[in-house]
């Protein structure tokens, strides 16, 4: 039977002869001297190279499968990158919101109280108006117009007060910072934001310039 070049190869061992001269190892010679073949050697050669291959071939899928997985792995974190920047975006501005909930409701509640009391001085003046009325024998509609002139005067300078600009008090107000609600002249506020001073002049609350809206009263 003939033996193909790599059965010749399987079936060489190398041996090692050493000279013993004198009493003492002299010399060692390798020595290549071929062994006879056999058959089940081959054999077992043949699928110990075939074991190695199919080994060989599964490391390759792992590898494969590593990579795709690491490359998920990075584009799932990049996705999260995203999302947790977008849960920050929305929690600082759901903390915008809350806070000009809480400013317009405690503004509300203000107004509330200013209307409140002014309805109850109305009440009390009318109260007093007509006792005094009753005392002098007069009708309340002649002590009303014998009082017209000077309480005209006090609303309008009461007026005049509120509608003019709180900073200059020379303009009307025509804007309000959305904020906080508090209204000033468009000139002062366009200064105020020229100057970078960014703040509410009656609270100090900071704005922007589109929190900034016209009014017209």
């Amino acid at each position: 039977m003939l033996r193909t070049e790599s059965q010749r190869k399987l079936s060489k061992k190398r041996r090692w002869v050493i000279i013993f001269f004198n009493g003492c190892f002299f010399i060692a010679i390798p020595l290549l001297i071929e062994l006879p073949y056999s058959p089940e050697f081959s054999s077992n050669s043949q699928e110990i190279e075939k074991k190695l291959a199919n080994s060989e071939e599964r490391i390759q899928a792992l590898k494969k499968e590593l990579e795709t997985t690491v490359s998920d792995w990075s584009e799932a974190d990049a996705k999260i990158s995203i999302i947790n920047s977008q849960l920050v975006k929305t929690a600082k501005r759901n903390d915008e919101l809350i806070a000009e909930l809480e400013t317009e409701q405690i503004e509300k509640r203000k107004l509330q109280d200013a209307l409140d009391v002014a309805v109850r001085k109305a009440s009390e003046a009318t109260d007093k108006l007509n006792e005094f009325a009753q005392k002098e024998g007069v009708s309340s509609g002649a002590m009303a117009s014998a009082f017209t002139v000077e309480q005209l005067n006090t609303q309008v300078a009461v007026l005049k007060n509120r509608l003019s600009c709180p900073v200059c008090h020379v303009r009307d107000k025509d804007c309000i910072i959305m904020r906080c609600r508090h209204m000033f002249c468009k000139h002062c506020v366009d200064e105020n934001i020229q100057n970078r001073s960014r703040k509410c002049p009656s609270c100090g609350l900071k704005f922007s310039e589109k929190d900034v809206d016209d009014v017209w009263l």
